[in-house]
């Protein structure tokens, strides 16, 4: 198996929440001169193994907060539609994306039965019309759909979604969760010793911004109430 510095750069993402200057600079990390350390392919870390650690951290936080501050894409995910517990069929279909700030529906492949039928190609986006998206909450309304289909996997759809920015809170949280990988693989050599008035020791830091972390992402976590018809 190849070691991480012999992948080539273009196997990793381009980061989007912090970057590696910023996790360098969490780190204070120093060359031989005490100038802050210029990352590159040959120093340890290299520039390449930082962005990998921030692609981690990208997409932990996108997971633990069930949301994104950059475009995702969500690819034929299956969706049902409930069979309405009354019994009477609504004139629309109103259904949970499960995510938020939508950019884009791609493709909204309705089962009628025999085959599919793309609603994004053949019908007209629009709330007066046949579809339309609350992108803020990610909610799609269906006009009229009832009562082609119910039940399981009734709807494949694919869009994207995520926030145009990132806020602070976020970069701090990816930037202190990729610094802990470092500090966990020892790729850093700065001395951080134990002592009442001295730095605080490397385990301290990890499991302090591990925390500081968390806590943050507690607070950006993404909930969707779904509903009974």
């Amino acid at each position: 198996m190849p070691t991480l510095t012999q992948y080539s750069s273009a196997y990793f993402k381009d980061t989007t929440y912090t970057t590696p200057e910023k996790v360098v600079s969490l780190l204070r990390l120093t060359d031989e001169d005490g100038l802050r350390k210029q990352l590159s392919s040959t120093t340890d870390p290299t520039y390449e193994e930082v962005e990998m650690y921030i692609n981690w951290a990208e997409e932990y936080i996108d997971k633990m907060t069930n949301h994104a501050w950059k475009e995702r894409r969500i690819t034929d995910r299956l969706y049902s539609i409930p069979v309405p517990f009354s019994g009477i069929y609504p004139r629309h279909v109103r259904l949970p994306l499960l995510y938020r700030a939508i950019r884009k529906v791609e493709h909204i492949y309705v089962f009628n039965g025999t085959g599919e039928v793309d609603w994004a190609a053949s019908k007209v986006e629009g709330r007066a019309n046949d579809w339309y998206v609350d992108k803020i909450h990610g909610m799609l309304f269906l006009k009229w759909a009832y009562p082609w289909y119910v039940g399981d996997n009734a709807l494949r759809l694919t869009f994207t979604y995520g926030e145009a920015a990132v806020p602070k809170d976020i970069e701090e949280a990816c930037t202190k969760l990729a610094a802990t990988k470092i500090l966990e693989n020892d790729f850093s050599r700065v001395v951080l010793p134990d002592g009442v008035e001295q730095n605080p020791s490397r385990s301290m830091l990890i499991n302090n911004w591990k925390a500081d972390a968390e806590l943050i992402l507690r607070r950006r976590m993404s909930y969707q109430v779904i509903g009974i018809l």
